[in-house]
């Protein structure tokens, strides 16, 4: 027995270890073994950007838990993120409400969680069983100098099958794409150039794609099925197993350099392809894709393509050329169809092992078409009909989530556009956009983390890496309390005040009703003033505008979108669905510019129809724009 404090040395390569004895009044008897805990070694320093993953049964705590562990993150600086995320995973309990981010410091990420960012910090709900992945794989145009640079240096599955790709195109077909792809930064204007002409764009797009594929399929995502858009189908029929990738690729080259052989453009039209196809028959023009219920590409010559612009310019619809000097599934592709013919009955065509959804039928692929060649010539020469495409796979796969394959994030947004797709389908990118200020591994990480937060997999491979890992001690679970204390009574009422209502009050105040309390505008000009206008879907908010900007005023103008965003001095898009975030971004970004309104006017409500987002209501939409707006 101990009658004063010792120095307790442990035995040589022995943890310490004690008994303790309790003798129970009533006879019951315990002793216990206690041994010291092994020391803390501290894991090896995060490495590049890691995943963070939180999840709740409610919204409302899994809210408090992201400002809990934002505080926690600001107050303990020096906590090794890459702890921080295995902590965040394996020490808690997996709750339908999830929201991920990825960065690589501990003050990012506070940041992140304090300002929920939309464009890098995602919420969702997970289903029960994990949603069915749908791959979107994109066509020409979307390409930059430097796409997925990131992934290269990173990621060693990516790596090799895109080097396996560029060393295919440049011994079997002459083409040196490397440089390219991945230029210095005096190059990057040349490549970009170059990246533009279709026999170098189109099998740069198919072997980043391809490679992409190929590593998201080793972290375990299987898709149940493909959407390729124009020569993204090809890829397609490469993943699905109908073509070798050394097939594959030498029919996208193939494929380039006939359509570099054609001069023409690309003209993107806001209408439905019943509104436009009798203008195309009047200009010559060909119906080159449909990438949405309200929007298609008119393909031709860029003369018919000039005179179709002026003419839609002159009836008040804004059409904009596609940055593309070809002219993709059109008629003047007609000379070199018999090549690609030729090239194509060459070729061993095997039916898929994973469906894909067809771009000419905007339905699922047959085995009898995906081998035939003449189904591929007409693929080369006839529209595109993504947005059957997307409609077809979201009524079948009522969960779906698209995860665009490739650079940046044009499929995803067009599949956000279709009414099929609702609430409850995810649109992931993969791949930074050319102007994302973030470096690829980054938005690849998200995008697996959004995968877990809509219910998939966790992305084991790619989460805290850099080795071995240990649990930290962070905030626990944000249970939301409610207080049930019963308060002590008011005083006794007097005597006038025990008489009924309606005996105590005048009629004119017998009733009531919630209002907004009109204020007429001062008599006196206020001379140059500055307006913030919210404005409509039918012009109104135009005509008011162009009208005070002629008196003198300045007008600021806000629309509403996906997401905030800033495209100039006087004009803001706003998603009035994310709340006071983006209110908060637009009335910081306007003070900045110098355009601190005096007056604000309100038209957002105004419509000639009922349209609102899917799963809610018209009088959801006008509380949004009108009450809460306001």
């Amino acid at each position: 027995m101990n009658a004063r404090l010792r120095a307790w040395d442990a035995p040589d390569g022995e943890p310490r270890r004690a008994g303790v004895n309790s003798l129970g009044v009533g006879g019951t008897n315990a002793f216990t073994v206690l041994e010291e805990a092994p020391p803390i070694v501290d894991g090896t320093a995060s490495d590049g950007p890691q995943l963070l993953v939180m999840s709740a049964r409610n919204r409302s705590s899994l809210d408090d838990g992201c400002r809990r562990l934002a505080r926690h993150l600001r107050e303990h600086a020096d906590l090794n993120l890459a702890d921080v995320a295995f902590t965040l995973h394996e020490g808690r309990h997996e709750f339908a409400e999830r929201r991920v981010l990825a960065t690589s410091s501990a003050a990012a990420a506070a940041d992140l969680l304090e300002g929920l960012d939309p464009r890098r910090v995602f919420t969702h709900t997970a289903g029960s069983q994990p949603p069915p992945i749908v791959f979107l794989l994109p066509g020409g145009g979307t390409q930059y100098p430097r796409m997925a640079a990131g992934l290269y240096d990173t990621e060693p599955v990516f790596r090799e099958h895109l080097d396996e790709g560029l060393r295919l195109a440049e011994h079997a077909h002459g083409l040196l794409l490397r440089p390219l792809l991945f230029p210095s930064a005096e190059e990057v204007a040349t490549a970009e150039a170059a990246l533009e002409h279709a026999s170098v764009q189109l099998p740069t797009l198919m072997i980043v794609e391809h490679a992409l594929a190929r590593l998201l399929m080793s972290h375990g995502i299987r898709p149940v099925a493909f959407l390729g858009h124009s020569v993204g189908e090809n890829v397609a029929a490469c993943l699905a197993g109908t073509m070798t990738f050394a097939d594959c690729l030498g029919l996208v080259v193939l494929r380039g350099r006939l359509m570099d052989r054609t001069r023409g453009g690309m003209l993107a039209v806001p209408l439905t392809p019943a509104e436009l196809e009798p203008m195309l028959e009047e200009f010559g023009l060909d119906l080159a894709v449909v990438n949405a219920p309200e929007l298609c590409v008119a393909s031709g010559p860029d003369g018919a393509l000039s005179a179709l612009q002026e003419h839609l310019d002159g009836v008040g619809i804004t059409a904009q050329r596609i940055r593309i000097h070809i002219a993709a599934h059109s008629r003047l592709l007609d000379p070199v169809l018999d090549e690609f013919r030729e090239h194509l009955r060459a070729m061993r065509l095997s039916v898929p092992h994973t469906p894909w959804v067809s771009n000419r039928t905007g339905t699922w692929i047959t085995p009898e078409q995906a081998t035939d060649s003449e189904y591929w010539v007409g693929q080369l020469r006839n529209t595109v009909d993504f947005a059957t495409g997307i409609a077809t796979i979201a009524n079948e796969h009522a969960r779906a989530v698209f995860v665009e394959v490739g650079p940046g994030a044009t499929l995803s947004s067009l599949a956000r556009m279709n009414p099929a797709v609702g609430g409850s389908n995810g649109t992931i990118h993969t791949v930074r956009r050319p102007d994302d200020q973030v470096d690829d591994r980054v938005t690849l990480v998200t995008a697996l983390g959004r995968l877990w937060a809509l219910g998939s997999t966790y992305p084991e491979q790619q989460a805290y890496t850099a080795g071995g890992r240990r649990r930290l001690s962070l905030p626990t679970y944000a249970f939301q309390e409610q207080r049930f204390f019963i308060e002590p009574g008011s005083r006794p009422r007097s005597a006038a005040e025990e008489l009924p209502l309606l005996d105590r009050l005048p009629p004119d105040d017998w009733y009531w009703e919630p209002t907004w309390k009109p204020q007429p505008v001062d008599d006196e000009p206020l001379g140059a003033c500055t307006y913030l206008v919210f404005a409509d879907q039918i012009g109104i908010a135009d005509n008011v505008s162009e009208r005070l900007r002629a008196l003198g005023h300045q007008v600021a103008q806000v629309r509403m979108g996906d997401s905030y965003r800033m495209v100039s001095a006087t004009e803001y898009v706003l998603a009035a669905e994310h709340g006071r975030p983006g209110y908060e971004e637009l009335v910081a970004d306007l003070v900045r510019q110098g355009m601190a309104p005096d007056r604000v006017i309100n038209v957002a409500l105004l419509a000639d129809r009922e349209e609102f987002r899917p799963g809610l209501s018209f009088f959801h939409r006008n509380q949004e724009l009108g009450f809460y707006n306001l």
